[in-house]
């Protein structure tokens, strides 16, 4: 009976695929998986890097790829050195953020699809970079269990940036990731005025941008402190990482004792701002 079973359902799998043949999520060619060959993820990680902020170690540093621990988890810390290694920028001044996770560096092969996340509503693009944010979340220990859930907050958009897309981006990406890693969806954070782009005419230092662009959605966020200890912060990019810091300030005003970062891409050439220690 296990047999005839077994081999009705691979033949059931077998007539899905020929019915609907997989395709690239990204661009709907035809795949052998979730991603053709032109749109291919490859996420093992193989080079070292910083504890605090996720940016590759300087060339001939070796040692496994691991990415930052939880920033709930204490460091070891001894006379000479921690139980995890930083890079320069770090040794110097701690980012506002906190410890950051990512999928991966940017650009690179992320760039197309965190395009596409916030190009328009696509809940299958979603769903999949979900999964490959939760996966790596669970290998570095970024989880939440039922004594002690996982508050995800997303860095929001500006109200007249959100009515021209016509949906949130980063929301839907913690949405959709909250149920995975034993999280819940905390939209805690409104941005109080529009920032300009990047590098547009009169933008300025990202950091000035930023300073005072966000504030707490309502006030009975003020008590942030009872989320517990587990808060993460959830974007898309992490360029300079001022936005980053500038949100990690507001919730730790509130009351969150440490915030932790998560983002698709980080920015390989990343200048961190510091808002206050991790």
């Amino acid at each position: 009976m296990g047999m005839l079973s077994s081999q009705l359902r691979v033949e059931r799998e077998d007539f899905a695929r020929a019915l609907y043949p997989p395709s690239c999520r990204l661009c709907g060619s035809p795949a052998d998986g979730d991603w053709c060959a032109l749109h291919a993820l490859e996420l093992t990680e193989t080079r070292a890097r910083c504890g605090l902020c996720s940016l590759p170690l300087a060339a001939g540093i070796g040692g496994p790829g691991a990415w930052p621990a939880p920033p709930w988890e204490a460091a070891e810390v001894g006379r000479r050195r921690t139980s995890w290694r930083r890079c320069r920028a770090c040794r110097t001044q701690a980012p506002g953020f906190g410890r950051l996770l990512a999928l991966g560096d940017y650009p690179g092969e992320l760039r197309p699809w965190v395009l596409a996340l916030k190009s328009s509503p696509r809940p299958g693009l979603v769903e999949l970079l979900a999964g490959l944010l939760a996966a790596r979340m669970a290998a570095a220990g970024w989880v939440g269990d039922p004594s002690t859930p996982l508050a995800l907050v997303p860095v929001p958009s500006h109200e007249l940036r959100r009515l021209e897309r016509g949906f949130e981006p980063v929301e839907h990406l913690a949405r959709a990731l909250a149920p995975r890693v034993g999280g819940r969806l905390v939209r805690a954070l409104a941005r109080r005025r529009q920032t300009p782009r990047q590098g547009e005419p009169g933008s300025g230092s990202r950091s000035a941008n930023v300073v005072g662009a966000f504030g707490l959605s309502r006030p009975r966020w003020r008590g942030l402190g009872r989320l517990g200890p587990r808060v993460v912060l959830v974007d898309d990019v992490c360029g300079s990482g001022a936005t980053l810091s500038e949100c990690a300030r507001e919730l730790r005003r509130a009351g969150v004792e440490r915030v932790g970062a998560l983002v698709l891409g980080l920015g390989s050439r990343a200048r961190r701002q510091v808002a206050g220690a991790p």
